[in-house]
């Protein structure tokens, strides 16, 4: 697991759009088809931009991607100039679609902020490129991290949309915590815990 670099931004953001354009999460974001991958590019350049010193890779290849927080990190902090950048995402995805995604990040905060308390490491989110997907590639990307929170004591906390990954998660000892449906929507939002 290597870390990210800010010349990286625009190449992982290429792979986030790719292995997240058929997520159920961003499908609801960004219903239509035709602006889906373009969104998804737009929104995570901003998000590992923001938080680029979370994210890690796999290797020079880029197989695969990660964002973690680290235990009492979980407060997102935004300057002005984040601020600004930020703000040009209204013309990049447009504005229902953002509304969407503040309204869904609000209600997850809550969500999270009432199930967990710190130390905790946070599982942001998680990609491997779908050419090197059912490789190991997440192993490589999810294993020291619990290997270093199991040292530490500390429960990691992760959520998904998609109920495929659930088994993939519970293959690493983590536990459905919570199963609720996203307001306005029929997506089922799954929190997982590993003690």
């Amino acid at each position: 697991m290597e870390k990210i670099d800010l010349k990286d931004i625009s190449l992982v953001a290429k792979i986030f759009a790719k292995a997240m354009y058929d997520d159920p999460l961003h499908v609801y974001f960004y219903p239509d088809p035709k602006t889906r991958g373009r969104k998804i590019y737009s929104l995570y350049k901003y998000m590992v931009r923001m938080n680029y010193l979370k994210a890690y890779r796999t290797s020079e290849s880029f197989e695969g991607i990660v964002l973690w927080e680290r235990p009492f990190e979980h407060e997102f902090k935004v300057s002005i100039k984040d601020f600004l950048i930020g703000s040009t995402l209204v013309f990049k995805v447009g504005p229902s679609s953002l509304l969407r995604m503040m309204k869904y990040q609000n209600w997850s905060a809550k969500l999270k902020k009432e199930s967990i308390c710190d130390p905790f490491w946070y599982l942001s989110v998680i990609i491997v490129d779908p050419i090197h997907q059912r490789k190991g590639f997440a192993s490589k990307l999810i294993k020291p991290i619990l290997a270093l929170a199991a040292q530490c004591e500390h429960k990691v906390y992760l959520e998904t949309q998609n109920a495929d990954n659930v088994p993939m998660y519970e293959k690493y000892g983590f536990k459905i915590a919570t199963v609720q449906t996203i307001p306005d929507t029929d997506i089922m939002h799954f929190i997982m815990v590993k003690d």
